[in-house]
């Protein structure tokens, strides 16, 4: 399945009439009142679009305010391609709730090729939270052919956070490859297969990759006792660094991961049957550290860029003043 992308819009009427569906979030305050995310001007908007009012659809359907439950209205008007309108529950906004909101929607719309704005929230960290969770609640793993594979939802959110945006779409897509890492099968994940996906990632910029076989080793003795009962193909070391310009005066941090691939040659032997079934993901140590150094350059490259941004904002700032 690919990756959703997290897409950035301008919270406009006339440009959102393009899509499928606008969700947005609501909660329950301590005396019960129900209240929708901000900006209230932009649900206006949308009352007036469509001749509804949102807020009495909500009271009659009887919310509980829980995070991540979603009401659904159906909608139409001239000129729109809308046909639904989400109002997804948002807890007590804390983040663990923001998150639950976010995967809630996801699943909603998991497997279909619809287009979502989401207007949850104007705070940053909760947009980021948000759109994290709306990626990886997207998630499915297949080894289907092209034809057979699931549709992917496009999600659109507030043009106002595109580097909020942009950074929780990073993060997701590492988490998705550690996620498709440790969900494929063993007779496919083998060392062999493990360096592959090694190199893939390695062939990135700044990226640095060495492996070790065979003799090379003679004095890993743990490595080559746990390995070397899988004879085909053989264990393997991966060191992969990333040290970018001006990197020689940082501290030196090394991630170590486990990537021990599963071989069912000792089946017969293992006891309880059922500590089989989540040995395939021994080797999540590995697969964690593959997807963090994978994003390493592309944060480096978006804090070049933040900082660059600053740097132009700070001059044209002392140009104005000084005329």
């Amino acid at each position: 399945m690919e990756i959703p992308k997290l897409n950035s819009l301008s919270p406009n009427i006339a440009q959102l009439s393009k899509l499928d569906v606008i969700a947005i979030g609501f909660i329950i305050d301590e005396k019960g009142k129900l209240a929708f995310a901000r900006p209230r001007s932009f649900v206006r908007e949308l009352e007036d679009k469509f001749g509804i009012e949102l807020l009495d659809e909500l009271k009659f359907l009887s919310p509980s305010g829980k995070a991540g439950e979603i009401f659904e209205v159906p909608v139409s008007a001239e000129n729109s391609k809308i046909e639904n309108i989400f109002m997804v529950g948002l807890g007590k906004k804390s983040l663990g709730d923001i998150r639950v909101a976010g995967s809630s929607l996801a699943r909603k719309v998991k497997g279909t090729s619809k287009s979502i704005f989401a207007l949850i929230s104007q705070n940053s960290f909760e947009i980021r939270t948000f759109g994290i969770a709306l990626v990886l609640g997207s998630y499915q793993w297949n080894l289907k052919t092209k034809n057979g594979k699931p549709e992917t939802a496009k999600f659109y959110l507030s043009s106002d956070f595109a580097g909020e945006i942009a950074s929780a779409e990073l993060i997701s897509k590492s988490v998705w490859l550690a996620r498709d890492l440790i969900h494929t099968p063993s007779n496919i994940k083998t060392p062999a297969w493990m360096v592959q996906q090694a190199k893939k990632i390695a062939k990135q910029s700044d990226l640095k990759i060495k492996v070790l076989a065979g003799k090379q080793l003679d004095e890993f003795g743990g490595l080559r006792a746990v390995g070397n009962s899988s004879p085909n193909p053989g264990p393997r070391f991966v060191e992969i660094s990333y040290a970018p310009k001006g990197s020689n005066r940082w501290p030196h941090v090394v991630l170590v991961g486990k990537g021990i691939t599963f071989d069912t040659g000792g089946i017969s032997l293992k006891r309880p049957y059922d500590a089989m079934i989540g040995m395939k993901s021994d080797m999540t140590g590995a697969a964690v550290v593959l997807s963090v150094i994978s994003a390493l350059p592309e944060i480096q490259r978006e804090i070049f860029m933040i900082t660059s941004s600053l740097r132009v904002r700070s001059i044209c700032r002392k140009y104005q003043a000084q005329t």
